[in-house]
């Protein structure tokens, strides 16, 4: 055994033929038609050419996560990104054994964190095994849920170069101002529909996503002193505004309002906090004016529902699947009735009360609370680089933002393809902001 494992550790081509069984072993598991096979080997083929530094995975995730076309496939409705998710974990786990090294990872309260959450989940999920194995795609995506949490994981263990991290990091504006530009044009080539860019008949989790990288530029904005950065972050907001207010998200409206009012606790310029709630204000009556008046019904029923002079078809909706959460909760109030077991309830918070307890609820806010430490850490950690410093004071109104307020009112936690984005971001400003990248093992 010992001469097989120092055989593997200098042999290069074993590593990667190794990587390459696995991976056709899973494509020919999971896949049930031709474009999923060509998808999965495909992602095989990406990796036996760039094995040799699995940091590419990074740039990778960064573009194929939000903007990887949607294929009706039997595991999951699986993303393009998701294949070459699959293979970057098991090449990543297999390099650090072949290797025969031990993982090593810096200090973050937030790895502890997400780690009992997901085995929380794991737990809870095998008290009703039987229920989640029959809904397989629900399975499938359950298990998708672990790979993309273990990005945060792994971007953390990698080791980078402050100018590769900022690169990451302006790749990942770069693809979110492009996601909103898709978006503007679907509303030129067919006005008077929510658009919804590649995220495919999800617009709220494409709401959830421009509200994400909104979040972003806005801290890049009160930050920078470069006007040549200043102007091309308005231009991208502008594009961003326009293609989140065509997505007809009524909890992104309420969302990004709530982030936008985050900056002003936040350790920022008071003349340049001024100056965004003028902004703000600006471009909500400019919209609302300009706007179609589907969109401003729409907008408008988000009084109606609060003050319960009018509930609508969804908020009547919600409160039903709300009701089945608290009767699952009083039956089984510690582990819940089983991880992922309801298809929706559009409220995650309530999602994990009643499929993981109380104890599931209470990792859920633990890990919240976490990020959220951390963020503040980052922003106090007062770095020279405007830029990352922008990223940082963004990242924590855009968890409020997103985690919590877009959490009350949709499953957003579960969605693959903001969240992938989330954790990428998450640990590349906390390895530049804390000092994570200097702790860093290995090239994965």
């Amino acid at each position: 055994m010992r001469t097989l494992t120092l055989l593997l550790h200098r042999n290069q081509t074993l590593q990667a033929l190794l990587i390459i069984a696995i991976s056709i072993l899973i494509a020919l598991m999971y896949a049930t038609d031709r474009v999923n096979q060509v998808v999965m080997l495909g992602g095989v083929l990406l990796f036996v050419l760039l094995v040799w530094d699995l940091r590419i995975i990074v740039p990778l995730q960064i573009v194929l996560v939000p903007m990887g076309p949607r294929y009706e496939m039997w595991f999951g409705n699986l993303y393009v990104a998701t294949p070459v998710m699959i293979i970057a974990c098991v090449a990543w786990i297999l390099r650090n054994f072949l290797k025969t090294t031990r993982f090593s990872f810096p200090r973050n309260p937030v790895l502890p964190a997400l780690v009992v959450f997901l085995m929380v989940l794991a737990l809870s999920a095998i008290q009703d095994l039987s229920a989640l194995l029959y809904d397989m795609p629900m399975f499938l995506r359950f298990i998708q849920f672990f790979f993309y949490s273990s990005l945060f994981m792994m971007v953390l263990q990698m080791d980078m170069s402050r100018k590769l991290i900022k690169g990451m990091l302006i790749l990942s504006i770069t693809v979110g101002i492009a996601e909103g530009a898709i978006g503007v044009g679907q509303w030129i080539s067919n006005p008077g529909y929510y658009v919804y860019g590649t995220f495919v008949g999800h617009h709220s989790s494409f709401a959830l996503y421009i509200v994400f990288i909104c979040m972003l530029l806005l801290g890049v904005l009160l930050e920078t002193g470069r006007p040549a950065v200043a102007i091309g972050v308005l231009a991208g907001l502008g594009v961003l505004l326009v293609s989140f207010v065509l997505s007809f998200s009524r909890t992104g409206y309420i969302s990004i309002i709530a982030g936008a009012i985050t900056f002003l606790g936040l350790p920022v310029r008071r003349s340049r906090k001024l100056g965004l709630l003028l902004g703000v204000a600006a471009i909500l009556l400019i919209s609302y004016s300009m706007i179609a008046e589907d969109i401003r019904i729409r907008a408008g029923s988000i009084i109606s529902n609060l003050s319960g002079r009018d509930i609508g078809i969804s908020l009547r909706l919600r409160l039903s699947m709300w009701e089945d959460v608290f009767r699952d909760f009083s039956t089984y109030p510690i582990l819940g009735r089983g991880a992922w077991t309801y298809s929706t309830t559009d409220n995650f918070f309530l999602k994990i009360l009643g499929e993981a307890g109380l104890i599931g609820l209470a990792a859920f806010l633990w890990l919240l609370s976490s990020i959220m430490r951390q963020e503040w850490k980052a922003i106090r950690a007062g770095v020279d680089d405007t830029f990352i410093r922008g990223i940082a004071v963004g990242l924590l109104p855009a968890t409020i933002a997103c985690l919590i307020v877009f959490n009350l009112a949709g499953d957003m936690f579960g969605v693959h393809r903001f969240m992938g984005s989330f954790w990428i971001v998450l640990a590349l400003a906390q390895k530049y902001c804390l000092g994570a990248a200097a702790a860093g093992v290995g090239d994965a």
